[in-house]
């Protein structure tokens, strides 16, 4: 009956930030005797966690996944440009990706999150990007943004989320860096009643 029990996820602390607390809320206020446990846990981690069936569910990317997972799509997502309101760019409707070259960029470290991607749509946009920083959190690329120190790459889903009015998000195409947002699970688990609620009726909860 919902009336006790516990669902754990894993998520990593970016895409966590960008889809959960609007979940959770709903959840907490529909299941309050239900616990609600939050593994943030890194990139490389994710599969890991779901596998050993240390939670019951994560959060993450399709290229995340493994043939022993299954995903389902929860958002799709893609990567704009932040960049400080005086940035040559700035003034563009839109920004391609070969429009970056020369100018100063902040990305994530090699091998987190949306590396890949960016290395990706770089290299089929035929240009090499001046990578002047790379971090482990958005956040701090954000602040570095906003310092002047280079242009940000990153989910739009985090940049639409910045409060800083200094800091303008402009699309970034030829080509559109897209990524999928998924709802991750063992394959063959069975989940409990907790987990299985978060699950369905995705227009009410997930």
């Amino acid at each position: 009956e919902l009336r006790r029990g516990r669902v754990s996820l894993a998520v990593t602390p970016t895409l966590g930030d960008i889809v959960l607390p609007p979940v959770i809320r709903r959840f907490s206020a529909l299941h309050p005797e239900i616990r609600v446990v939050i593994d943030d846990c890194a990139p490389d981690q994710f599969v890991s966690r779901v596998v050993g069936e240390h939670v019951d569910l994560g959060i993450g990317t399709p290229e995340q996944a493994a043939a022993d997972v299954g995903s389902s799509t929860l958002v799709r997502d893609h990567l704009p440009l932040v960049c400080r309101r005086g940035h040559p760019l700035a003034g563009a409707r839109s920004v391609r990706w070969a429009d970056l070259a020369g100018h100063p960029a902040i990305t994530v470290r090699p091998g987190y999150g949306i590396r890949p991607l960016t290395d990706a749509t770089a290299a089929r946009a035929g240009v090499v990007l001046d990578v002047v920083n790379e971090v482990s959190f958005l956040s701090t690329a954000l602040w570095m943004t906003s310092c002047g120190l280079g242009a940000s790459i990153m989910p739009s889903a985090y940049a639409s989320s910045s409060h800083d009015r200094s800091l303008v998000v402009k699309p970034l195409g030829s080509p559109r860096a897209s990524r999928d947002i998924a709802l991750v699970s063992k394959r063959g688990r069975s989940l409990s009643a907790g987990p299985a609620r978060l699950v369905e009726g995705r227009g009410s909860v997930l």
